[in-house]
């Protein structure tokens, strides 16, 4: 485990819908862009958590992962729900506006895994050390490759 991670909202900087904050309502109104990435499950915890209040949402713009759709929505009226490091990366460079969601989404854990035959191999040993040292806050740094 090397952090746990929150989903934020992102929006345009031209988006005015949202100059006051992000309501529930404006977002279940809102055309959205959303990463259906195979193998993770952002998409569904998140539309999970929207359901508990009432909302689905209305895809505009679907891709395969969270990187390309801050680009992606820098000009448009589209919503994106995605994890808060790198919204707060990419939002300055596309001009996007990072927002507290309308609902309060489960944070999520951000892990490394490997294979048992790559346990006791040095490069792999190195790689996971690195990844420790670059993610784990101060204070809880912990070894992961033993």
């Amino acid at each position: 485990h090397l952090f746990d991670e929150r989903y934020v909202c992102a929006v345009s900087g031209a988006n005015t819908r949202f100059t006051k904050g992000m309501s529930l309502r404006a977002f279940a109104e809102s055309l959205h862009a959303v990463a259906e990435s195979t193998g993770m499950a952002h998409d569904r915890v998140i539309d999970i958590e929207l359901a508990k209040h009432g909302v689905v949402r209305r895809p505009g713009l679907r891709v395969p992962e969270f990187v390309t759709l801050p680009f992606l929505i820098q000009n448009s009226e589209l919503v994106l729900t995605m994890p808060s490091m790198l919204a707060d990366r990419l939002a300055p460079i596309v001009g996007l506006r990072v927002l507290d969601p309308p609902i309060a989404f489960p944070p999520f854990p951000v892990r490394v895994f490997w294979h048992e035959r790559v346990h006791r191999d040095e490069g792999h040993r190195w790689l996971r050390d690195v990844l420790v040292r670059l993610f784990l806050p101060l204070g809880k740094r912990r070894a992961v490759s033993s």
